[in-house]
């Protein structure tokens, strides 16, 4: 959380001297802490945070966090809410906190991330999943034991319709709420563009080479919608269809179209499914 003396922090959300449940952290000392690519200098700190001032049921007591006085990559935003499994090199979990003290009914955080084109509200769920939120029955999948400082799944096969386009020996997947895109490995995401740039006419105005994902400067997406195929991701056996119109954005950056879809460093070893995998489903988060 960004401190009202940060030096260099586009927000300065929180000040420690204006609050009288405010205390150094006795359990957590940690005088930088890095977050994808920001990097932060700072103290950790605990108080009382909550998600919402009007509802007491969002609010952790002496909850340890973050507190930042110096940043780098890091900007527009107060601060960040953790959603990674409770496990101890992680640090303190929010929603862990939340469950203890009493404020939830079950340690469960689900998200209907919708469409750009969408009218509808995305929606988080803390501490219940709501059947009317989707349709057909939950598909449960165990995270992966050994890869738990993420949520990771097993990830058995990926295909362009019906072409198999998984050549990598990747067995995991991460679910990632914090990334864009989906990020596959290389060798898969060259079958992949290899596909996509010959699925039709309109394709051949996608650009696949300059830029790290597809994109098109002069195209809308409404025009690769009936040309391009669904994105199949297998977890665990099971099939996740994700239609064109599910990894196609209108006016991404500078482009008025584009394909959310790119690839991973090889030293990863993972796929990122981020928000344009979740923005077609309604996933939980069991902690």
């Amino acid at each position: 959380m960004t401190e009202s003396s940060c030096s260099n922090c586009t927000t300065k959300y929180y000040n420690p001297a204006a609050s009288s449940t405010s205390a150094p952290s006795t359990n957590f000392t940690l005088p930088a802490l890095g977050y994808g690519t920001a990097k932060f200098v700072g103290f950790m700190n605990e108080d009382t945070v909550c998600l919402s001032n009007s509802n007491s049921d969002t609010c952790v007591n002496n909850f340890p966090f973050f507190v930042i006085q110096n940043q780098e990559g890091f900007t527009n935003l107060d601060g960040v809410i953790g959603m990674s499994p409770p496990i101890v090199t992680n640090g303190p979990s929010f929603i862990g906190y939340l469950y203890e003290q009493g404020k939830l009914a079950a340690p469960v955080v689900s998200f209907q991330i919708n469409l750009e084109s969408d009218d509808v509200q995305s929606v988080a769920q803390f501490g219940y999943t709501d059947s009317s939120s989707y349709t057909g029955p939950l598909t449960t999948h165990n995270a992966v034991p050994n890869q738990n400082v993420w949520w990771t799944v097993n990830l058995n096969g990926t295909n362009y319709g019906p072409t198999n386009i998984k050549q990598s020996t990747y067995r995991y997947a991460i679910i990632d709420s914090s990334v864009r895109m989906i990020y596959m490995a290389h060798p898969d995401y060259l079958n992949f563009i290899s596909n996509v740039t010959s699925s039709g006419k309109y394709s051949k105005n996608l650009d696949c080479t300059s830029q790290a994902f597809c994109f098109s400067k002069d195209t809308k997406c409404k025009k690769f919608e009936k040309e391009l195929k669904d994105l199949i991701i297998l977890i665990d056996g099971t099939p996740y269809n994700i239609p064109s119109y599910g990894y196609l954005v209108e006016d991404f950056e500078d482009y008025k179209c584009a394909i959310a879809v790119s690839y991973t460093s090889i030293l990863a070893n993972q796929y990122v499914l981020g928000d344009t995998f979740l923005r077609n489903f309604f996933v939980s988060f069991n902690y």
